[in-house]
């Protein structure tokens, strides 16, 4: 999950900062739709933006000091996994409940709809480049 998201919000930043020459544009938009994302599926709280664009930021700012995807890709994998593991450890989770929901609720929708948004913000730049 980590080195998809991180990709993603490495592709949109490197072409909205080639694309408008604006380092700031660049950083506030592609941080904050992965913001965005994050505090609603992550977290399901709007709230939760705030200090998801702040993890943003220094993920960012680890891609631009490391130039390399790796270093904000192990962080944010190391995020996730000590995430998960503090939650799990907090949680009484009975055996048999499901893996995966019987159907779609109204979150599920807005986030398919995010990646929708997400996918499109990357794609669209790339399929109406000029050559």
């Amino acid at each position: 999950v980590a080195t998809g998201e991180e990709l993603l919000k490495f592709v949109a930043y490197t072409e909205l900062k080639n694309r408008y020459q604006s380092l700031v544009l660049a950083v506030a938009i592609s941080v904050g739709f992965w913001a965005g994302f994050h505090a609603l599926q992550a977290y399901q709280n709007v709230y939760y933006v705030i200090p998801a664009f702040i993890c943003g930021l220094i993920l960012l700012w680890l891609l631009e000091n490391t130039k390399s995807l790796i270093a904000p890709v192990i962080a944010h994998g190391l995020y996730n996994t000590a995430s998960v593991i503090i939650k799990y450890m907090n949680t009484d989770i009975p055996i048999n409940v499901p893996w995966f929901p019987a159907a779609l609720t109204s979150e599920d929708v807005l986030l398919i709809g995010l990646a929708a948004m997400w996918t499109a913000f990357i794609i669209l730049p790339i399929l109406t480049r000029k050559k």
